[in-house]
């Protein structure tokens, strides 16, 4: 049970629910923010898996403080946490994911009732998705577009919604195959408020999915028993432009405002729409985006 009075948070979780679900966290850095948000709405394990190291350039955009420069973001955080609840179970892994042991990848991937890739790698996303559907684990992957004008988040719920990571985002993808580096260009313009904001729609699909079974919530129920809809894309700035948003919202007086968001249905693309999908052609079960899904 968390130190605290949670009367008034509720009508929207289940304290007892979260205290016993774990949550594996891939990315420590902007995530700092969401990740404290989970504790204090009472998520008791935790998995944390980053191989950063804390700098100053870190501290305008993450829930950390100056006296921490140095020390493994991991390490950090899990201080941070125990703050806020000593009797949390957090486990620390200073590495990136794709470059743990494959054996370890699968351990830990079984360990968590939901995952939150948000390593802003796409080696990361892939290496989680494919795990996550083998084991049935729901996961939720989160990131900025360029400038952090806009944003999305694509997730998978097993038995509902399978789709890929790989082919809701195949263009991207398939685009930065072609380069050796792909320049996070999010970052000079990415703030502690774009943080918070995507964090916190991460947060809520998150508690959403981990609540959907259990009645008497507000989380309860969003995603029934069927939800192919898993790719969530909104506009941060006026200036963002994208055709999709465009053709969407265009009948609408100025077309798409800030902050409004599509949630798109995505399909297994598989061949030859994807010829080189690293999950489609590696998973042996059926792919299928029905409740059939075994």
């Amino acid at each position: 049970m968390i130190p605290f009075n949670a009367d008034r948070i509720s009508k929207s979780v289940s304290v007892d629910l979260l205290s016993k679900t774990t949550v594996m966290i891939i990315g420590n850095g902007g995530s700092s923010f969401g990740t404290e948000g989970g504790v204090r709405s009472g998520i008791g394990h935790l998995i944390l898996v980053d191989d950063g190291t804390l700098e100053a350039v870190n501290l305008p955009r993450q829930n950390y403080s100056p006296h921490q420069i140095g020390m493994l973001k991991v390490e950090a955080l899990k201080a941070n946490l125990l703050s806020i609840n000593p009797e949390i179970d957090c486990e620390c892994y200073p590495s990136k994911f794709e470059e743990l042991p494959g054996e370890l990848q699968a351990d830990l991937v079984k360990q968590a009732d939901i995952i939150l890739c948000l390593a802003g790698s796409h080696a990361a996303a892939l290496a989680v998705n494919k795990l996550a559907l083998e084991w049935q684990v729901p996961a939720i992957y989160g990131g900025f577009y360029p400038y952090s004008r806009g944003a999305e988040i694509v997730f998978s719920i097993p038995g509902f919604v399978t789709t890929p990571y790989c082919c809701a985002v195949a263009p991207r993808i398939k685009q930065n195959a072609q380069v050796d580096s792909v320049p996070n260009e999010a970052n000079p313009a990415n703030t502690a408020f774009h943080i918070y904001y995507l964090e916190g729609m991460i947060w809520m699909v998150a508690m959403a999915i981990l609540h959907n079974n259990v009645s008497g919530y507000e989380f309860s129920g969003w995603f029934g028993q069927r939800w192919e809809r898993n790719l969530i894309q909104f506009k941060v700035q006026p200036n963002y432009s994208s055709p999709l948003f465009e053709k969407t919202f265009g009948p609408i007086e100025d077309g798409a405002m800030p902050f409004q968001a599509l949630w798109r249905k995505t399909t297994w693309r598989r061949q030859p729409l994807y010829e080189d999908c690293p999950i489609c052609s590696t998973l042996d079960f059926p792919k299928t985006n029905s409740i059939t899904q075994p």
